[in-house]
Formats: structure tokens, C-alpha cells, sequence
């Protein structure tokens, strides 16, 4: 080899390994300045009344009405509006940080073709009489790095690379609130766990005090114990997160198929009774939310001295949460089978007899 085509070689070399070191390690620093690939909306993002999200096997529908977002598919069941401003906001704030091809016939392999890709979303945005606000396409992820995806205007062949900050729900029982209630374990007073067909065999654990740490198990037959291998806290923890799989309208008669029934009392007043219903082989729970003055206990003069105890609510703020949770009384929900294998216990279940010594 010539020394000319030798030098010519490792010319075009070090070229190239420049130009990928460049691309490898373009600057997306989130202190650079880069244009809103949706600036024209933001003037109309609040007239928003319809989201439709696609992906390549389904499309789920969000509805605004009278004011309030609803699932359309579970008979207008209150969407999260959190959940729905995150992604208005999300949309109207997105940046883009790099131009990239606008070449129709290479958009299948950022995942912005249509029909869609595998992983790849089409969201709409609709206002009144279904005039369109926005139209886009959410591709694949960039090989380079996972937290930056591609992104086109649907009818628009430009296709951009943006820094990924949305979190699409591809259910769409997922739009709405994450816990059908979020109630800490450490305001729980006594629990009763009551099977209609064993109500003599029922299960009631208390605390006598705000800062106890542990709760007692009532109505121990003579001769049994608590058995060891079971924690009481268990039954207390039930309402931190309360998760549902399906949603129906309340309009059932309650009194049939009901099979079990489940009485929460708070230290600062709340009462929580949920019913539980076979309807049609599953298992759908009805919750009724509300407060009395009479089951508060304050706390005494000892327990206000405690380092660490949480603070108790206030009996206003406890009358807040259950106007907050008055939506619930029109529902049923079919929950996650840990709540019902969690609540399906009797008194035997959780006792044994005594060893003689």
C-alpha cells in the first residue's frame, strides 16, 4: 500500500470516529434552550373535552363532562384529574431537542409509522364538536439512550427527538385514581372482619390507645392463642392501598349475594364499612364512608408527648375525607385477589390451641 492511500485511510478514520464521538455525545442538557413542539395550543389546551390515546391493538377514550373528566367505558367513572393535567401539561411544556429525518419511508424505524408500531402511541386531542387541538405519534426510544423517544405531529412527516416525561396509561381503568382510598395504618382503632356464614366466628382486633404499637385480638376461645405465625397489623394496612380491576354502577339491590362485611373505625372518627357481593362468580365490594364524634379518642396527656406519633386529624378534616370520598356510594369494585384472600379469614384461621406443658 501506497504511503498516499495510507494517510488517505487513516484521514477518513479519524473523520469518522470524530463525527460519532459528536453524535454520541450531542448535548441534551435540560439547561439548553429548545422550542415547544406545541406552542400553537397553548392558548387552547383548557378547551380540551376529549383524549384519545391508540396504541397498536386498542384505543381507550377519556371524556370531559360537566367540567369533570370521566371513563366513558365504566359508565362516566371520575377519571383522575391529576392524572389528566400531567398530561395536558406534559404535551403543551414538550421540547424538542433534535431535528430528525422527515422521510416518510424511515419513520417505521423510530416507530412513527402508521398503523402503529408495537410500543408506539397515537394521542388526539379534541375539543367541542370534535375539532381537532392537537394530532401526534410517540415512537420507540432512542438506542442511545432510553430516556429520549421520537416524536412527529400526525400529519406532519418531521419527525423530532424529545426527552420522554409522559407516562401513558394503556387501560383505561387506569386513568382514574390509583387507591380507592389511601387510609394509614397508624389511624386504625379496630377492625371487624364478619362472614355472613360464620358472623359467631367473626374476627375484631382494637387498640386501647392512639400509641399503641400493637393491636389485640378479641373473643379468644379459653384454651387458644393467637397464633404466632399471624401478624394483626395485617388487617390494619388494608386501606393504604386499595386497588380495583373493574368498576360497576351501583344500581344492584345489596341485600342479595352478600357475603361478607368489613367495619374500619378510626381514632380521629372516620368509619369505614365495606360490603363484599358475589356478582356473577366475582367478588365486588361497596364502600361506605363516613364520621361520628363519638368513635374519635384524642389523645390522652402522655401520648401528646411522644416523639414520632403522627399528628391526628382534626375532626373537620376527618368530615373533609368523607365528602371527598361521597363518589364511592355509586360504585362497586372488583378488587385484586390480595384483597380478598387478605380479608377471608374467620376466627379459627388465625388462633390455635394452647400446648399443654
Amino acid at each position: 500500500m501506497d504511503t498516499k492511500k495510507f494517510f488517505f485511510i487513516i484521514s477518513i478514520s479519524i473523520i469518522l470516529l470524530g463525527l460519532l464521538f459528536t453524535f454520541l455525545n450531542k448535548d441534551y442538557s435540560s439547561d439548553k434552550e429548545y422550542d415547544k413542539l406545541f406552542s400553537n395550543i397553548e392558548s387552547t389546551i383548557d378547551n380540551v373535552t376529549r383524549i384519545e390515546i391508540e396504541n397498536n391493538s386498542s384505543i381507550i377514550y377519556l371524556f370531559k363532562k360537566n367540567g369533570l373528566w370521566v371513563l366513558p367505558s365504566y359508565d362516566d367513572y371520575p377519571a383522575d384529574e391529576e392524572k389528566i393535567r400531567s398530561l395536558l401539561l406534559a404535551i403543551v411544556q414538550l421540547k424538542v431537542i433534535d431535528k430528525k429525518t422527515n422521510n416518510a419511508a424511515l419513520h417505521k424505524n423510530l416507530g412513527l409509522s402508521f398503523p402503529l408500531e408495537k410500543n408506539s402511541y397515537r394521542v388526539r386531542l379534541l375539543g367541542g364538536e370534535k375539532n381537532l387541538i392537537s394530532d401526534f405519534i410517540i415512537g420507540k426510544s432512542s438506542k442511545h439512550n432510553s430516556d429520549f423517544k421520537y416524536i412527529r405531529k400526525f400529519d406532519n412527516n418531521q419527525s423530532w427527538l424529545f426527552k420522554n416525561v409522559f407516562n401513558i396509561k394503556e387501560n383505561e381503568i387506569d386513568w382514574s385514581e390509583n387507591s380507592i382510598l389511601k387510609v394509614a395504618r397508624w389511624r386504625i382503632k379496630s377492625v371487624k372482619l364478619e362472614n355472613t356464614k360464620n358472623k359467631d366466628k367473626h374476627i375484631y382486633i382494637y387498640k386501647n390507645k392512639y400509641s399503641d404499637q400493637s393491636f389485640k385480638l378479641a373473643n379468644i376461645p379459653k384454651g387458644f392463642n393467637l397464633n404466632s405465625n399471624f401478624n394483626l397489623i395485617a388487617f390494619s394496612s388494608l386501606l393504604e392501598s386499595v386497588k380495583k380491576i373493574d368498576i360497576k354502577k351501583s344500581s344492584i339491590n345489596k341485600n342479595n349475594n352478600f357475603i361478607k362485611n368489613l367495619y374500619f373505625e378510626t381514632f380521629d372518627g372516620l368509619i369505614i364499612n365495606i360490603k363484599a357481593f358475589k356478582i356473577e362468580g366475582d367478588i365486588y365490594y361497596y364502600f361506605d364512608i363516613d364520621s361520628d364524634i363519638n368513635v374519635r379518642k384524642e389523645l390522652n396527656k402522655s401520648e401528646a408527648n411522644i416523639v414520632g406519633l403522627p399528628n391526628m386529624l382534626s375532626f373537620e378534616e376527618v368530615r373533609a375525607e368523607v365528602i371527598k370520598y361521597q363518589y364511592l356510594e355509586d360504585w362497586l369494585f372488583k378488587l385484586y385477589d390480595d384483597f380478598n384472600s387478605d380479608t377471608n379469614f374467620i376466627l379459627q384461621d388465625i388462633i390455635t390451641q394452647k400446648q399443654n406443658n
